[in-house]
């Protein structure tokens, strides 16, 4: 299990390394992919030649990446799976940070996905889970700390933005109070 992760962080730094080109991709002066790779420093010096191209060769495998030559230049471009398979990965490592103090605000997002978009509030319920948010009220869920901007990201990357509200909320009701101060103890500290 620990290769297969290892081998998802490095093909995940490949795609990044591809992607930071945009849509063009990156254009280098290489004989091969793997010494293009290289060049970008993408890989660790530790890692085995034999490695390095199993994973290019799994990234074409998985149709994630364009190769094209022109002259001596080597272009590599994400295919559509690939700018797919980046902004995933971009969306699962958002967090949201902690700050030192608690405004005494809780962020609320609600939500009326239609039966169509099950996939995408599939999707995005995860996220919340993922973000440590607490569901009080069906489709209703709470976090402590500011994060418009992350529900943001993931309201536009699901294609939810018509169907997702998010608000800051100053004062709220005894019991989704106390329900929420158990989801999150830390709270009741301070």
């Amino acid at each position: 299990m620990q290769a297969q992760r290892g081998t998802t962080q490095l093909i995940h730094g490949l795609l990044k390394a591809v992607g930071a080109g945009g849509l063009m991709g990156i254009v280098l002066v290489a004989p091969n992919t793997l010494q293009a790779f290289d060049s970008l420093g993408v890989f660790e010096a530790t890692t085995p030649r034999q490695r390095r191209n199993r994973l290019i060769a799994e990234l074409r495998r998985q149709e994630l990446i364009l190769e094209s030559r022109e002259d001596d230049q080597l272009r590599i471009q994400l295919t559509v799976k690939g700018i797919h398979r980046l902004q995933k990965m971009e969306i699962d490592e958002l967090t949201i940070t902690k700050p030192k103090t608690w405004d005494q605000r809780w962020r609320m997002v609600v939500f009326d996905i239609p039966k169509d978009y099950k996939n995408q509030r599939y999707i995005f319920v995860s996220q919340l889970r993922r973000l440590g948010f607490t569901m009080v009220r069906q489709s209703t869920w709470y976090h402590p700390y500011p994060c418009f901007e992350i529900i943001d990201e993931i309201v536009r990357y699901a294609g939810l933005s018509q169907f997702v509200t998010v608000a800051e909320i100053v004062r709220l009701d005894e019991s989704s109070s106390r329900k929420l101060l158990r989801a999150f103890p830390e709270l009741s500290k301070r």
